[in-house]
C-alpha cells in the first residue's frame, strides 16, 4: 500500500492524538479481520502504518529508558569516586 506524504503526516496526527493505548487497542481488536484499513478514532488508517507507528513509539520508550539508566549509572560512579576521594583525605 503506497501512502502519500499528505496522507501519513494526517495519519501520524491522528494516532498521536489517540494515543498508544488507543492505537494498541484498536490494532489487537483488528487482528481478526484481513489486513487493510482499520478505525482509530474517527479516522481509517492502514494497519501496517499502525503498527509500525506502534513500533516507534516503543522503540523510543525502550531507547529513554537505556539513557535513564546509564544516567543513574554514571551518576553512581561520580558518587563512588567522590566519595572515596573524601575518605582518602
Amino acid at each position: 500500500m503506497s501512502e502519500s506524504a499528505d496522507e501519513e503526516r494526517r495519519w501520524t496526527e491522528a494516532l498521536d492524538a489517540e494515543g498508544v493505548t488507543a492505537v494498541r487497542r484498536a490494532v489487537g481488536r483488528s487482528r481478526a479481520v484481513p489486513p487493510g484499513l482499520i478505525r482509530i478514532g474517527q479516522t481509517w488508517v492502514a494497519q501496517s502504518f499502525a503498527k509500525a507507528w506502534l513500533d516507534c513509539h516503543e522503540s523510543h520508550k525502550i531507547s529513554h529508558r537505556r539513557k535513564i539508566l546509564l544516567l543513574g549509572m554514571a551518576v553512581a560512579v561520580i558518587v563512588f569516586v567522590v566519595g572515596s576521594l573524601l575518605a582518602w583525605r
